[in-house]
């Protein structure tokens, strides 16, 4: 009764209730020798082990572990034995497994612990059937392989897909990015929306950035919204760019709440390559056509007023030479106009290789051709520069051509054209930078951005001046090079305008 006092045990009642809690302990106990010698073993070892206690005293321990050889015993003790001495650890706990007497083999947990009585070293052993925590350890376990190999599964036929395609939790962290999903990349995606925000992404229609903190994505995981077919431009890793149709659309959990998103990106860039192929090839298609059947027809009915009117006058026998003059103009610009039409679509269809073309060669024979025109006073001032071998091919004369052409026919009176060739270093790349500077009316600013005009812009126009100076923006293009205008002296457009080129330097 609780509260009452106890008289004290004695040494043979004490002797007797340690005997009868160990012979009744609910878990397993045997004690042994340095020679392996089971010299004790409790009830519940017995009734495990499928023994009578008088057995189990004649048996070693290897007789009922598997594990244990008679040199593993040895081993043990000594490891034991100096634990003990060293530092007083007696005990230790292992995993191994016990044979009943029937054959049987179960797990158990066994904790150890060694002690010296009387001079003579002893090796207590408790365990502990562990046969369903094992059983449930495995099933864990091949439930874990399972999801393993479903896993692998899924990131295989997510890896095959043709899109890139990443998914992210509710943090905003990336759990998962397919193979194209990383290649873009670089072989590695960003790890979280913060280090994906660094990445350089544009509008593809407008060109204005494109903010991921303000996209579908973040949308998507903030309020658990879809949003589908956004087209953006990516640039990748190495500075190349990619335009992809995106889709975001989140993931929820077994509650309804938002777990993370999926975000599909499909790379549209060849075919954005090909609509923009195609309406320039249908735009060029309608500017030839129009050119054809509304400018040159225009050129010819003046020329025919022209060729009636000297006819007349041959007649009369007093024919006004400016007439002449101006038929000859005339056919001249309606051949030249047919000759931009058959070299640009000789540039686009034909694809020629660039070669080794030498650039102040070509140079120089234009300002000999373009320093004697007739009826005009052109000077030109060339200041060459050594190693002009730029990659193009036999069509880079009709760039400059046309540039010369234009600084003295929309000009009046003497001209100075000043041709400088020079070298230019740009992010590593090398450049042959060539200026071509008049000294005629000059470009207005507002005008200066559609010199060199599309053939959608041109169609626009009345009159089709801008033609030539279209081919030399797609002649420069094709050689991988870079046209704009500027004024000769800064600032002033009415003293001139300046066209500079550049080209990139031939290898070696």
């Amino acid at each position: 009764m609780k509260g009452k006092a106890t008289t004290p045990l004695s040494p043979e009642e004490r002797l007797s209730l340690t005997q009868f809690t160990m012979d009744h302990f609910s878990d397993p106990s045997i004690l042994m020798d340095e020679s392996g010698c089971i010299l004790y073993a409790n009830d519940t070892a017995c009734r495990l082990l499928e023994y009578d206690r008088n057995e189990l005293l004649s048996l070693h321990i290897w007789d009922i572990d598997p594990q244990i050889t008679p040199a593993v015993h040895e081993r043990n003790w000594k490891k034991m034995r100096h634990m003990y001495t060293q530092n007083k650890r007696t005990g230790a706990q292992l995993e191994t497994t016990n044979r009943t007497k029937s054959g049987r083999i179960f797990p158990v947990e066994i904790s150890m612990d060694f002690f010296v009585f009387q001079g003579n070293e002893y090796l207590v052993g408790t365990g502990r059937d562990i046969t369903e925590r094992k059983r449930v350890e495995e099933e864990r376990e091949r439930l874990l392989r399972e999801i393993e190999g479903q896993r692998n599964r899924l990131h295989t036929i997510l890896d095959s897909l043709p899109v890139s395609l990443f998914i992210m939790d509710r943090e905003g962290r990336t759990l998962f990015a397919n193979r194209i999903a990383r290649a873009d990349r670089g072989g590695a995606f960003p790890a979280s929306i913060g280090e994906l925000a660094k990445t350089r992404i544009w509008w593809a229609d407008t060109g204005k950035p494109f903010d991921v903190w303000e996209s579908g994505l973040v949308r998507a995981l903030d309020k658990g919204e879809p949003t589908h077919r956004d087209i953006i431009e990516v640039e990748q890793k190495g500075g190349a760019r990619v335009v992809y149709i995106s889709s975001v659309v989140p993931m929820f959990d077994a509650s309804g709440e938002v777990a993370g998103t999926i975000c599909i990106n499909l790379d549209i860039t060849e075919m954005r390559k090909l609509e923009r192929e195609l309406d320039e090839s249908r735009n060029q298609a309608e500017l030839y056509l129009d050119l054809m059947g509304h400018d040159i027809t225009n050129m010819n009915q003046v020329l025919m007023g022209y060729l009636e009117l000297i006819e007349a006058m041959r007649e009369a026998g007093n024919i006004d030479r400016e007439l002449i003059d101006n038929s000859i103009k005339i056919i001249k610009r309606s051949s030249r106009m047919i000759d931009d039409v058959k070299k640009l679509t000789q540039l686009r269809t034909a694809k020629a290789a660039l070669i080794k073309v030498d650039l102040c060669g070509v140079l120089s024979m234009l300002k000999a051709r373009y320093s004697a025109v007739p009826d005009r006073s052109v000077t030109i001032n060339y200041t060459p520069a050594q190693d002009c071998t730029v990659m193009a091919n036999d069509l880079l004369a009709n760039a400059f051509d046309n540039l010369m052409d234009n600084a003295i026919k929309h000009s009046k009176g003497p001209v100075t054209i000043d041709l400088v060739v020079d070298h230019v270093t740009i992010d590593g790349c090398r450049y042959c930078r060539v200026e071509v500077a008049d000294s005629g009316p000059g470009i207005p600013p507002d005008l200066k951005k559609k010199i060199f005009m599309t053939p959608g812009e041109i169609r626009e126009k009345t009159v089709r001046r801008g033609f030539g100076m279209y081919l030399v923006r797609m002649l420069i293009d094709y050689y991988r090079g870079q046209v704009w205008v500027e004024d000769r002296v800064p600032g002033d457009y009415t003293k001139g305008a300046k066209v500079v080129v550049l080209l990139p330097v031939a290898p070696a």
